[in-house]
């Protein structure tokens, strides 16, 4: 899970990206990315849950997610 945040004036943001599946593509273009910005990265450390736990799948992530969500707030059409 990769997160940021921005803070101005009166407002905050909270952003959380997760990858499930397929993170050879991910991969390839970050270690591109920072070579061309001669800032030193580890593509190890670039992965996805199904790296780590199979069968990982971006629908089963999803009902899980949602389902925590509803443990915590009412969510409208979900």
């Amino acid at each position: 899970m990769g997160t940021a945040q921005r803070v101005v004036a009166g407002a905050w943001l909270f952003s959380s990206v997760f990858v499930i599946e397929d993170s050879e593509p991910l991969r390839q273009v970050l270690n591109a990315v920072y070579q061309a910005m001669e800032i030193p990265m580890d593509p190890t450390t670039v992965g996805a849950a199904s790296d780590l736990v199979a069968p990982a799948t971006t629908e089963a992530f999803i009902a899980a997610l949602l389902e925590e969500y509803r443990e915590h707030v009412s969510l409208i059409g979900a």
